[in-house]
């Protein structure tokens, strides 16, 4: 099953573009960010895209999500 939020993930200082940035799909906006907090560790920024609504829905940076 496809999640309805998807998560793109940069893991060097550029994008690889599309769907190599691409980590996963999420049921939650929660959950994509759960696992974003995860995965930032090794990663510059983050987009979580609300596949329903066709648009980013958050985007952030490491430092954004070390709390």
């Amino acid at each position: 099953m496809v999640g309805r939020y998807l998560l793109f993930v940069c893991h060097q200082y550029e994008p690889e573009g599309g769907w190599h940035d691409f980590r996963g799909s999420f049921v939650t906006l929660e959950s994509a960010r759960s696992w974003a907090r995860h995965d930032m560790h090794h990663s510059n920024w983050y987009h979580i895209v609300d596949s329903e609504a066709e648009e980013i829905v958050e985007e952030g940076r490491r430092n954004d999500l070390q709390s």
